[in-house]
Parts: structure tokens; C-alpha cells; sequence
């Protein structure tokens, strides 16, 4: 193997790749992006960012002393890109590139929600070295993102699936080879197992939020929907939504009554017309049991994200349910409860997305099987 001799430049690379954001002292906000950026010392903790003189955020940052490295991941690459070779002075690139402002807790300059890390600066020195001016600054606070962060409070950053820059070209990292000093680390005791937490963090990780990333949980009555539903949610983040206390909001009266005074066809043009209107993002909605009956109701709960059947075998349906007519269950005459059971399975497997078999299972092994049903399935969102 045979090396070139070059003249003398820059072939540092791999480099972080961040944008910076800055303010003005009229509140006029920039980002800049920047790969000479790196760490200067730990104690006391500092950064530094070089910045051509030329460049419209220089002065604001050599004004007000201030700002934020905000750094950068795959989801916001071209975003990176754009406020590498648009000027502020043209541009309002927060809103280009619809990145969301967050207020900073020491400086005036904004932070950018979207980045997992962002960390608040404050200049200490100026070094004019040539092309590039360094800003030497001291860290006065880090903002981590909560999802990449387990039950043992170890953040995960690589999970947020970073962004670097290479002699020109931006590029994912890649796989873990190891962790500092792994060659020569000894074994250690096994910390208490966060699988269950690292599932809802990969759910997460996956979303799109530009997709519909509702949950719908179908299913007999007694299942466990609005139990298991709620706590999913909570679990999430995301909002949660009884189609059935909808229908009882909506129409004014109880599920028993509603069969009652309008009959079961009745019944479903209600339940099909309410659950056909919803319209929420990041939601779980738990269904009543008969929906599968509404075609209209069930094409457009499967067009705003995905629909999930949870699996329970009569015998446990059975002894789940006590006065089926208070629950608003809807039987025809003279049928039975294993009727219904038999003539609805065969719609939720129809209508499903995805097949959870709660069977045995406590509310905490449901609501994981959920999650891992949701991850392989590749739904965008935990």
C-alpha cells in the first residue's frame, strides 16, 4: 500500500456536522451549519465553533457572545444541508426547513426541538486564525432528548441515528464496534433488564411525523382495549380516545339506551358514522366490538393508522363479561355470546393489521407484545 503526498489542508474526517443557532439583539434568529466544531476540554466544559467572517451569523454571534450546537441526525440532513448554503440574510431558515424553536434556559439564541442534543454556549474568546475565526466557549447547559434515555438513566445518542460530514459528503454512523476502553474492560454484573422500556424507545424512534401514526385497538368486549389502550398511550405520549364515549358524548345517551330506543342497525349507522369521522394524530382509540361491522368506519380507521387485534379465546371472554346489555354489546335475538364470538372473529382478523394474542398475558406482557408487534410491522411510530 502506497501513499500521495499532498499539500497541507484539511482531511480531519470523519466531523460532527451541527447547526448553530444564533440571535440578534432586535430577536432575529439564524442558523448556520457548522463541521468545524469540537470539544476543547471537560473541566471546565468547552466548545468550539469556527466561522468564516464573511458569514451572515458571525456577527450575531460575536455581539451577543451566544449560541446553540444543536446537533444533527438523518431525519435532518437536508435541513443541515440548506442552512449550510442559504444565507440568513435571504432566508428565515427556521421556517424553510419548519424546525421548531425552543427557548433556551441561559442565552437568548433558540433552541432547535427537533435535535436530540442541544447545547446552550457562551463565548470566552475569539481566536482570528486565518479564513476562519474560532469561537472558544463555555457549555452553561445540555438538553437531552427524554426517548433516548433507559431505565438505567443511560442515554442513548447513537440511537438518534447521528449525522456526520466527510470530505463533502453527509453520512450516517454507523454500527457499534465497541465502547471506550472494551478491549480491555472486565465483565461486570448485569444491570436490571430494560427491554420493555427499549421497545417503546424504538417504537418512537421509528415514527414519521408526517404519516398518521394512530393506533386502533379492535376486539371483543372485555379484551382489555380502553385498560391496555390508556396505558399505551400514556406510555407513548400519545392522546387517547374511546370511540365508544365518543359515540355516548356525541348522541347524548348511554351505548344500552342507544340500542334500545334505535335498534341495533340503528346502533352500527351511529357507530359507523361517529368512528368514520375521526380525525386525530398520534392517538390510541380503542373501538367498541362491534365496529367491524361498519365497512366505511373500518377502511377509514385503517387508512389513519393501524389497526391492532387483540386476541382473547372465548373461554376468557366469557369470564371476563358480566351483564352484556350494560355494556352496550350488541346481540341479536335468541344469539349467543359464542354466536357473537364465532361470527366476529373472522372480521377482526379481516380488518387487522396486526394479531396480539393476549392470552395469559399481564396488562405490562400485553402492552409489550404490542409494542413488538407494532416495531416488526414497521408502523412509524414508538
Amino acid at each position: 500500500m502506497s501513499k500521495q503526498t499532498w499539500k497541507p489542508g484539511n482531511m480531519l474526517y470523519p466531523l460532527p456536522v451541527v447547526m448553530v443557532s444564533v440571535s440578534d439583539k432586535d430577536g432575529k434568529d439564524d442558523i448556520i451549519t457548522v463541521a468545524w466544531a469540537g470539544t476543547i476540554c471537560t473541566n471546565p466544559p468547552m466548545v468550539s465553533i469556527s466561522v468564516r467572517p464573511s458569514r451572515y451569523s458571525y456577527d450575531m454571534i460575536k455581539k451577543t457572545g451566544e449560541f446553540v450546537i444543536n446537533l444533527t441526525t438523518e431525519k435532518l440532513a437536508f435541513a443541515t444541508d440548506y442552512c449550510g448554503v442559504r444565507s440568513g440574510r435571504d432566508v428565515d431558515k427556521f421556517k424553510e426547513m419548519k424546525l421548531t424553536k425552543e427557548k433556551a434556559e441561559f442565552v437568548s439564541a433558540p433552541m432547535i426541538k427537533e435535535s436530540p442534543v442541544c447545547i446552550e454556549c457562551r463565548v470566552r474568546e475569539i481566536k482570528e486564525l486565518g479564513s476562519h475565526h474560532m469561537f472558544l466557549a463555555d457549555v452553561l447547559a445540555v438538553h437531552a432528548e427524554e426517548e433516548f434515555m433507559d431505565c438505567n438513566k443511560k442515554f442513548h445518542l447513537n440511537d438518534a441515528r447521528l449525522l456526520v460530514y466527510s470530505h463533502g459528503e453527509y453520512l450516517a454512523t454507523g454500527k457499534t464496534l465497541g465502547t471506550f476502553g472494551y478491549s480491555v474492560k472486565k465483565k461486570s454484573k448485569k444491570r436490571r433488564d430494560c427491554g420493555f422500556l427499549q421497545d417503546v424507545l424504538k417504537y418512537k424512534r421509528k415514527r414519521d411525523k408526517n404519516q398518521m401514526n394512530n393506533i386502533i385497538l379492535i376486539g371483543m368486549p372485555g379484551v382489555g382495549k380502553s385498560t391496555l389502550g390508556v396505558v399505551l398511550a400514556k406510555i407513548l405520549g400519545y392522546q387517547f380516545l374511546d370511540s365508544d364515549l365518543l359515540i355516548q358524548q356525541q348522541e347524548e345517551r348511554r351505548l344500552s339506551r342507544i340500542i334500545e330506543e334505535e335498534g341495533i342497525e340503528g346502533f352500527k349507522k351511529i357507530e359507523n358514522r361517529v368512528n368514520a369521522s375521526i380525525e386525530v394524530q398520534d392517538t390510541v382509540i380503542a373501538t367498541g366490538g362491534s365496529v367491524v361491522y361498519c365497512e366505511e368506519a373500518m377502511q377509514h380507521l385503517k387508512s389513519v393508522g393501524k389497526v391492532v387485534y387483540l386476541k382473547l379465546s372465548y373461554k376468557s371472554i366469557k369470564k371476563r363479561l358480566g351483564n352484556l346489555k350494560g355494556r352496550g354489546v350488541v346481540l341479536k335475538e335468541g344469539q349467543t355470546l359464542l354466536d357473537l364470538y364465532e361470527e366476529r372473529i373472522p372480521l377482526y382478523e379481516k380488518y387487522a393489521d396486526i394479531v396480539v394474542n393476549e392470552e395469559g398475558r399481564s396488562l405490562e406482557e400485553g402492552i409489550q407484545a404490542v409494542l413488538e408487534a407494532l416495531g416488526k410491522d414497521g408502523i412509524q411510530g414508538l
